[in-house]
C-alpha cells in the first residue's frame, strides 16, 4: 500500500499546477499566446515595430508571466513603444526591401561573379542585418533613442560577431520555415501561426543573454 499511495503521489506531484508537466504546457502556451500576439500586433504594418518590441518585452520578463497575463502585457507594451517605434521600423521595411531587390536584380541578371558590385552589397547586407538583429532587442530593454540605439546595436554586433552569425542563421531558418509552412498544408500553416515565431525569438534571446543592458 506505500508503494502504491507513493506511485500515486508522484503522479500528483508530476500532473499538478506546480508540477513538471503543468509547468512544460504553461511554458508552450505562453509561446502560443506571445506567437499569436505579435501576428495580431503586426496586422496594421506600422505596428510591427512595437509588436517587436513588446514581445521582447515579454520573452525578457517570461520568468513573471504566463499564458493568463502575457497577453495584456504584450499589448500594454505595444501602446507604450508604438510612438517611438514607428519611425525606425519604416526604416528598417525600407532598409530591408531595398537589400532584398538589390539582390533580386544581382541574382535575376547573372552578376554574381561581378565582384566590385557583390562587395559593397554584401557588406551593406552585413551591416544592416547585424544592426536590426540587434537594435530590437536593444531598444525593448533600454530607454534610449532609435537614433542612439542604431549605432550602438551596430557596435553591439560587431563586437558580438559570433552571436551575430548565429543570431543570423536563426533569421534565415525563421524565414525558411515561415515560407514552408505557408507552401505547405493547411495544418503546417496553422502550426506555424501558432507556434512558428517564438521559439526561436526565445532562443535569440538567450543568446543575446548577458550582452543587453540589465535595466530598462
Amino acid at each position: 500500500m506505500r508503494r502504491k499511495g507513493s506511485l500515486w503521489q508522484s503522479v500528483l506531484r508530476a500532473v499538478g499546477d506546480e508540477g513538471p508537466l503543468m509547468t512544460g504546457v504553461g511554458r508552450v502556451m505562453l509561446l502560443v499566446v506571445l506567437n499569436v500576439c505579435l501576428l495580431l500586433g503586426m496586422i496594421p504594418v506600422i505596428t510591427g515595430g512595437a509588436a517587436w518590441l513588446a514581445l521582447y518585452t515579454v520573452l525578457l520578463e517570461r520568468e513573471e508571466r504566463n499564458y493568463i497575463t502575457a497577453c495584456g502585457r504584450f499589448f500594454r507594451v505595444l501602446r507604450q513603444k508604438l510612438a517611438r517605434s514607428i519611425l525606425p521600423w519604416l526604416l528598417t521595411l525600407l532598409g530591408v526591401g531595398s537589400l532584398t531587390a538589390a539582390w533580386w536584380i544581382v541574382l535575376t541578371r547573372g552578376w554574381t561573379n561581378q565582384f566590385f558590385l557583390l562587395l559593397p552589397l554584401l557588406l551593406a547586407t552585413a551591416a544592416i542585418a547585424f544592426t536590426v538583429l540587434w537594435f530590437y532587442p536593444l531598444m525593448a530593454v533600454s530607454d534610449m533613442s532609435w537614433r542612439q540605439a542604431v549605432p550602438a546595436a551596430f557596435l553591439l554586433g560587431l563586437r558580438e560577431l559570433w552571436r551575430s552569425l548565429v543570431l543570423l542563421i536563426l533569421e534565415v531558418l525563421l524565414i525558411a520555415l515561415a515560407l514552408y509552412c505557408a507552401a505547405g498544408s493547411l495544418t503546417l500553416t496553422s502550426l506555424w501561426l501558432l507556434l512558428g515565431i517564438t521559439p526561436i525569438e526565445l532562443l535569440k534571446m538567450q543568446i543575446m543573454a548577458g550582452n543587453l543592458p540589465k535595466t530598462a
